[in-house]
């Protein structure tokens, strides 16, 4: 269930307290002092509460920059239909 008001780049920007307008494809785990582990385990409970799919271990140790959220984004869209 994705909140109406809220994007991906919105929870992640959330997540990491940065601005919106950092929140880039190429942006990446531990690339910024905010994307700590700590940070990556908020983040992907918010991913999981996004969209509404679970993130197991697995997805956790791949979805490791702002691209890679995306793209996991764009497959529950799409598995979905």
């Amino acid at each position: 269930m994705t909140p109406s008001s809220d994007t991906i780049v919105d929870v992640i920007a959330a997540a990491l307290d940065i601005p919106v307008d950092e929140v880039v494809d190429e942006l990446a785990f531990q690339e910024i002092p905010q994307w700590d582990s700590l940070a990556h385990v908020s983040l992907m409970l918010r991913v999981e509460e996004f969209y509404g799919v679970p993130v197991t271990g697995d997805l956790v140790v791949r979805l490791t920059s702002v691209a890679a959220i995306r793209a996991f984004g764009a497959a529950c869209t799409a598995e979905s239909r």
